[in-house]
């Protein structure tokens, strides 16, 4: 069963096609959502296509406050002129309760927001990721790629062994849209001198972050989802 008809209606009339958007998910807790938007984010803005950011909350461990996250939408409202896109960062995986009935994956359907999928690279992420692909074809929820994850040094030496790419399209029926590499060292490090270095250079620090992570978010192809073919950025 679906989440609440009038939100859902609502949100049909303000999010079209016209103005793109992206329900950034994974197949669980801890698999990098917020570094992969921050990597999409990042190469948009260096691309002169900022995109508005919001994050879904959950009330309970059971549950989705459905009408806090609609008002917190509608607040994003006014900020989409001035932006390209929407970025909306799940709660969980795509079978995270948000009703008594109903998971994120039933949102996403609802709601029509075009889904990544993101995965950790780990011996066995294949297997979380062929059993979220099928709930989100059980729920209908438009599951337009892959991003497959490094969140620790090690997945990224083994992401070929781990999830080869091939066999993930195989078995999810989805295009692999790309890679990103492991930046959470990457992103701890710049908050860390950003509260104890000199401006001068927690200012660089910045740059230089926002620099990986844009390369990073350039590495994805994201055409269907309304963004350009990736271009290449300096680094």
């Amino acid at each position: 069963m679906g989440a609440s008809h009038s939100a859902s209606q609502t949100i049909k009339h303000i999010m079209n096609e016209t103005f793109p958007q992206i329900l950034v998910a994974g197949t669980g807790y801890g698999v990098g959502k917020s570094v992969v938007l921050r990597a999409i984010a990042a190469y948009q803005a260096a691309t002169g296509s900022p995109w508005a950011q919001l994050s879904l909350t959950q009330a309970s461990p059971s549950q989705m406050d459905l009408a806090e996250n609609w008002r917190s939408l509608q607040s994003q409202k006014a900020a989409l002129p001035q932006h390209s896109g929407l970025l909306i960062e799940a709660v969980g995986s795509l079978g995270t309760p948000v009703t008594p009935e109903s998971t994120l994956a039933d949102l996403a359907w609802d709601w029509r927001l075009p889904t990544l999928l993101v995965t950790a690279v780990t011996p066995h992420c294949l297997d979380d990721l062929v059993a979220h692909v099928a709930l989100a074809k059980q729920a209908r929820c438009d599951v337009r790629g892959i991003v497959l994850n490094c969140t620790t040094p090690t997945a990224e030496e083994n992401r070929l062994d781990w999830a080869p790419p091939q066999q993930v399209a195989a078995l999810s029926q989805r295009p692999v849209l790309g890679t990103v590499p492991y930046l959470a060292d990457l992103a701890e490090n710049a908050m860390a001198e950003n509260s104890t270095a000199e401006n001068a250079t927690a200012e660089n620090s910045t740059a230089e972050s926002d620099s990986r992570f844009a390369q990073a978010g350039a590495n994805l192809n994201l055409s269907d989802f309304g963004i350009l073919a990736p271009s290449s950025l300096s680094a």
